[in-house]
């Protein structure tokens, strides 16, 4: 594949709901702060430290209660919009207490996992698919 220099600019992604945004920063800069103002947000709360805030939270210190969550998110019986991971660091410690190999994730592909258009797996999609497959979701 050869790289190419661009004709024309890209055309922005206007629908909020198509993005993914990671916020990166020192802590207490107000990554929270900032999440909570985004539409209809829910927080899966993976440390504590959203006490200042008024937002809806899901405590999901374990990995379980990760997938958990995912489940109900996935049902689909609420209004949310946004689902904040606060902090992805957390969240990626308590995954790797419950470790999956690549085979595990190669056969989860060909079970049916979801899968982005690129070919890259969405944590989030692929955790409520395996609670799905786990009999927690429907």
């Amino acid at each position: 594949m050869s790289i190419a220099l661009p004709t024309q600019p890209t055309i922005p992604v206007t629908d909020f709901g198509k993005l993914t945004i990671l916020t990166y920063g020192a802590p207490k800069a107000g990554k929270s702060t900032l999440a909570s103002k985004f539409p209809k947000a829910v927080f899966f709360e993976c440390e504590p430290g959203l006490n200042h805030l008024s937002v809806f939270k899901v405590p999901t210190y374990r990995w379980e209660d990760f997938l958990e969550a995912c489940k109900l998110i996935a049902k689909g019986d609420h209004d949310f919009k946004t689902i904040v991971i606060d902090t992805v660091d957390k969240l990626l410690s308590a995954a790797y207490r419950e470790r999956i190999d690549l085979e595990k994730i190669r056969s989860d592909l060909q079970d049916g996992a979801p899968v982005n258009v690129d070919g890259t797996i969405n944590l989030v999609h692929y955790s409520a698919w395996q609670a799905k497959e786990m009999g927690l979701g429907e």
